[in-house]
């Protein structure tokens, strides 16, 4: 999703009046920075700036590159894995969860390891497929990693063919 954030074009050199970023005109503020909202997505970004002299005429444009790092509520600016947490979720190997939060005191499930091991090694995903496991809904949002897991041999289920999404992982299992 893309959320509205500020870009700060903190160094200007020249006789540079305005700057467009995405096309959207900049404002000068007192502290002689350029801020404009623009959306961008968590991740990686590419925004167009553009320079203009005060009689209008074209400076310079520059592409840009912007990261968004991915935040979440509850971890505490001091956690000993925030940063490296952050990081993976920029990338798209973790999401959290759809209150925003990430649970970092929670116990990680059996579905949930299986689709940040599948997200890792970058293995390909059908929708399509149906489920492998008797207790995987076809629904489930879980289920393209899991299938895709099982068949790259990553993980099992269980003699009884399921393969119980929802059980907090032990520690045998996440060895």
């Amino acid at each position: 999703a893309r959320e509205l954030r500020e870009v700060r074009v903190l160094h200007v050199d020249g006789d540079v009046a305005r700057i467009d970023v995405d096309g959207k005109t900049a404002t000068l503020a007192d502290d002689n920075r350029f801020y404009v909202p623009v959306n961008l997505a968590v991740g990686r970004n590419t925004v167009k700036l553009t320079a203009y002299n005060t009689a209008g005429d074209l400076i310079d444009a520059h592409f840009v590159r912007v990261l968004v790092k991915s935040t979440f509520q509850d971890l505490p600016e001091k956690y000993w894995a925030k940063d490296v947490i952050e990081e993976i979720a920029t990338v798209g190997l973790v999401n959290g969860y759809p209150d925003g939060s990430f649970g970092p005191k929670r116990q990680i499930n059996r579905q949930e390891m299986t689709t940040l091991l599948t997200r890792s090694k970058g293995y390909d995903l059908n929708e399509k497929q149906p489920s492998l496991f008797r207790d995987v809904s076809v629904k489930s949002w879980s289920k393209k990693y899991i299938n895709a897991a099982f068949s790259n041999g990553l993980v099992q289920g269980y003699p009884d063919g399921s393969f119980k999404p929802a059980k907090d992982l032990s520690r045998a299992e996440g060895a």
